[in-house]
């Protein structure tokens, strides 16, 4: 896909993803964030394919992340400092949208 066009999309535009534009995302994620991204980062991103269409192609989060040339960082589930990075960006997200309106 190219990139202009994985550009446009967003979850409600519905948008058809292979493994290499998923690869070609991370690795562009990685180029503009200085690190690989991980699930909770994509889920939060609002704007990129779900973790749930990676793992439909790649089985999971870590074969992506394999596939594109990174190390893996090591599994921690559903830690309460992940929940909690997940509440704060949030919470912040939600406040932005408070100030505009």
């Amino acid at each position: 896909m190219p990139p202009e066009r994985m550009k446009n999309c967003s979850i409600i535009s519905n948008c058809v993803y292979d493994k290499q534009a998923l690869i070609g995302i991370a690795k562009r994620w990685f180029r503009e964030n200085g690190e690989p991204p991980t699930s909770l980062d994509w889920a939060i991103s609002g704007s990129l394919p779900s973790p749930t269409t990676v793992k439909k192609y790649f089985g999971s989060w870590n074969n992506l992340i394999k596939e594109a040339g990174f190390n893996p960082r090591p599994q921690y589930g559903n830690s309460y400092k992940n929940m909690r990075l997940l509440f704060d960006t949030l919470t912040d997200k939600i406040n932005e949208e408070d100030e505009y309106c």
